[in-house]
C-alpha cells in the first residue's frame, strides 16, 4: 500500500498527507485496526482492497459506526482506491460489498459519505450506487491553498435492498 498511497494524485480532494514512511503507515494500521475509536463510542471497520487474482493491493475502505445511533443505525464510509487502478470497477465492487455488510451483518440503516465537490469521479460512483445529495457543506476544509466544500450523500437500507442484482466478483 504504501507506494500507491504515495501518488499526488490520490491526494487532489483529500486534507490529508501522504504517507511518509512504511513505519508510520504501520502505525496508522495498528491503531485502526482496534476496531474503536480512541474513545471506545465508535466501532471501526476497515478492510485493504486486494485483486483476486494476484491478491495485489488496490485500496482500502472504511466505515465508522457511530456510537450516538442506536445499534448502530448509522455509518459513514470511505474509500480509497489507488490512482492506477480507478475506472477499472474496483471502487464500485468494494463500496457494494461493504454495504452488503454493513446493511446486512452489522444492521446499518443508512450509510452517509462526504465527498469534497469537485471530486466528480466518486460523486458518479456513490449516485451510481443509489446515493443521494443530503446537504452540500460550504468551507468543509481548507488544504493545498484551497477551501473545499463537500456533499453529504446518504443511502438508507431499503432503497439499497431495492437496487437491481449485480453480478458477482471476479
Amino acid at each position: 500500500m504504501l507506494a500507491g498511497l504515495r501518488d499526488p494524485a490520490l491526494y487532489r480532494y483529500l486534507p490529508d498527507p501522504p504517507p511518509t514512511d512504511l513505519a508510520g503507515l504501520a502505525r496508522h494500521y495498528r491503531r485502526i485496526a482496534g476496531g474503536r475509536s480512541p474513545d471506545g463510542a465508535d466501532l471501526w471497520c476497515n478492510w485493504i482492497v486486494r485483486r483476486n487474482a494476484d491478491r495485489q493491493c488496490v485500496g482500502s475502505m472504511q466505515a465508522t459506526i457511530e456510537a450516538f445511533a442506536e445499534r448502530g443505525e448509522r455509518v459513514l464510509i470511505g474509500y480509497m482506491i489507488l490512482p492506477r487502478f480507478w475506472r477499472l470497477g474496483y471502487a464500485r465492487e468494494a463500496v457494494t460489498a461493504m454495504l452488503d455488510s454493513l446493511f446486512d451483518a452489522q444492521g446499518c440503516q443508512v450509510a452517509e459519505a462526504l465527498v469534497d465537490t469537485r471530486n466528480a469521479g466518486s460523486l458518479a460512483l456513490l449516485a451510481g450506487l443509489g446515493f443521494r445529495i443530503a446537504h452540500r457543506i460550504q468551507d468543509a476544509d481548507h488544504f493545498a491553498g484551497a477551501t473545499s466544500h463537500e456533499y453529504e450523500l446518504m443511502l438508507d437500507r431499503a432503497r439499497w435492498r431495492s437496487r437491481p442484482a449485480r453480478p458477482a466478483s471476479r
